[in-house]
């Protein structure tokens, strides 16, 4: 191995174009595993940062459903469901009841348009950047940008519907959800001072209001499992992919990181044919260019004295980091690797589409089935539904493995192992107290 200094001074007594060779430092196979993965040199990989987010809050969402069910909650767990109710966006928890009296219709019918109103900030501003970065454009970039900025809409959309979807379904549910009082009168089963019965007009109000909203989102979410079924197919076999289409933008954020979801083909898209057509290029410089090419292949090139002479004068070279040399190495790997369509495909159509399949609609419909039909005085029972609905969950997460990280599927296997074990010590609370 050759010393620095001598490295420098054989440098310059050379003359330019010189080829040089550096030898990066030895690695680990941890370390070049987490290379190949995509993580930096600390091992961090921000695509599982964010799946772990977008999991969180389907697993926030179930813990604020255990503390539905009607047993005496410890302080502490009452405290711990008001701070998940905050991150699980469930807007329930600023009680606008506590500032302001008025009928709970008025509340429910809030918390049932906040989300449609959500949508209207942003397209407003997606309007707004049409309105400013469009216009001047030539034909093929103006179509190229106004898709990239409609899928980034998108995109936007799909994290809001994630984030107050569950949220949404309970609201709607709530018309729907009558249970028993005694004496053949029904009352709701959020607002017992709601009769279920044609005679009452809060009743047939909210009824006649939820059917309308429930009949929206199922055709929105039947929309989305379209969507997902089209965005799968999108990425698999030898499709024309000029362009990412809106379908597969608009659950880009719910998919990505699961098994089945390709970033390969998003990637080759994007910097082989976006990147390019998204380039306004002038017909006038471009003309001037191709004669220019013209002209200095039949010419020849133009002999400069002056820079045959620098390129001869003696010259020093930074030396390079060790994060240089592993960018170095990376990118050398990065190029010399085959690019070929694996044989088979990893994942499914269910795996890909978990997150909204799965975690969001039918963990969240079968969990507010459980709570609302045995609220009165099958509580016990319904704590075993909502065990069960767990318990499942875990099953389907052990043996599909929906998720490319590992770690967000333990993590997630684990996080509803324990909300499964704490209905499971509330219900034999509840067995022995009420048999002593």
């Amino acid at each position: 191995v050759r010393k620095e200094a001598e490295v420098q001074e054989w440098i310059s007594r050379c003359r330019f174009p010189l080829r040089l060779t550096f030898s990066a430092p030895r690695k680990s196979k941890d370390q070049e595993k987490q290379e190949m993965e995509g993580r930096s040199a600390e091992g961090v990989n921000f695509d599982d940062d964010r799946k772990m987010i977008v999991v969180m809050l389907g697993v926030l969402t179930s813990f604020t459903k255990v503390s539905g069910f009607d047993f005496k909650w410890p302080a502490m767990f009452t405290e711990l469901v008001k701070i998940a109710q905050m991150f699980s966006f469930n807007l329930n928890f600023f009680a606008p009841e506590c500032s302001a009296e008025t009928p709970y219709i008025n509340k429910w019918l809030g918390f049932l348009v906040i989300p449609y109103f959500m949508i209207m900030p942003l397209t407003a501003a997606y309007i707004m950047a049409l309105m400013a970065t469009l216009p001047g454009l030539g034909p093929e970039a103006f179509q190229t940008k106004k898709a990239l900025l409609t899928n980034a809409w998108a995109r936007c959309i799909c994290m809001v519907l994630l984030a107050l979807l569950p949220f949404h379904l309970d609201t709607i549910l709530i018309p729907f959800a009558c249970i028993n009082a005694g004496d053949g009168i029904y009352v709701l089963s959020d607002v017992p001072s709601v009769f279920c019965s044609t005679n009452d007009s809060t009743f047939m109000t909210m009824f006649s209001v939820g059917s309308l909203a429930m009949l929206v989102f199922s055709s929105g979410f039947s929309w989305l499992v379209y969507c997902i079924w089209c965005s799968y197919q999108w990425q698999q076999g030898s499709r024309h992919r000029g362009m990412i289409p809106f379908y597969v933008a608009m659950v880009e954020v719910s998919t990505f990181g699961q098994r089945g979801y390709s970033a390969e083909v998003r990637a080759r898209v994007m910097e082989n044919v976006c990147a390019v057509r998204s380039f306004d290029v002038s017909a006038d410089k471009l003309e001037e260019r191709e004669a220019l090419t013209r002209a200095r292949d039949m010419l020849g090139g133009r002999t400069d004295g002056r820079a045959q002479d620098e390129k001869q004068k003696e010259s020093e070279l930074g030396q390079d980091g060790l994060q240089q040399r592993l960018a170095i190495t990376k990118a050398k790997k990065k190029f010399l690797q085959k690019k070929t369509w694996p044989t088979k495909a990893d994942g499914n159509l269910l795996t890909y589409g978990w997150i909204f399949l799965v975690n969001t609609m039918l963990r969240n419909l079968l969990s507010n089935a459980a709570i609302k039909l045995t609220s009165n005085n099958l509580v016990v029972i319904g704590a075993g539904c909502q065990m069960l609905i767990f318990a499942l969950n875990v099953t389907m997460l052990v043996c599909l493995r929906p998720y490319k990280s590992q770690m967000v599927v333990q993590t997630e296997t684990i996080l509803m192992t324990v909300l499964f074990m704490v209905l499971w010590c509330a219900v034999m609370k509840e067995l022995l107290e009420q048999h002593q």
